[in-house]
C-alpha cells in the first residue's frame, strides 16, 4: 500500500512539471515570435512604411497574403495587366507576372 501511494504522489508531481514545461513552452515560443515579426525599422504597432512603385495609371486591384509574400494584382489599362510578389518584410519586388492574351 505504501509503494502505490508513493507512486501516486511521483505521478501527479510529474503531471504538474510537464503542464507548467508546456506552458513555459508556449510562452517562450509566443515571445520569440512576436520579437521576429516585426521589421527592424518598424514604427509602433509592429508596421513599417514601405513604397512600392507601380506604372503610372495603374492601380491595385487585389491584394493577397500568402506567407511572408503578397501578391498584388494590378490593373486597369494593357501595361497594368500584371501581378506583383512582393516581400512583405522588406518590401522588395520578388517577381513579376505580365499578363498577356494569349496567341
Amino acid at each position: 500500500m505504501q509503494a502505490l501511494k508513493a507512486l501516486v504522489i511521483v505521478m501527479g508531481l510529474l503531471i504538474v512539471v510537464g503542464v507548467v514545461a508546456v506552458a513555459a513552452t508556449i510562452s517562450y515560443r509566443l515571445g520569440r515570435m512576436a520579437d521576429s515579426a516585426a521589421p527592424a525599422d518598424a514604427g509602433p504597432g509592429g508596421f513599417a512604411a514601405v513604397e512600392l512603385a507601380i506604372p503610372e495609371g495603374c492601380r491595385a486591384v487585389e491584394a493577397t497574403p500568402a506567407g511572408e509574400r503578397l501578391v498584388l494584382r494590378l490593373g486597369d489599362g494593357r501595361q497594368c495587366n500584371r501581378i506583383l510578389i512582393v516581400d512583405m518584410n522588406s518590401g522588395a519586388v520578388l517577381g513579376r507576372l505580365d499578363l498577356v492574351p494569349a496567341p
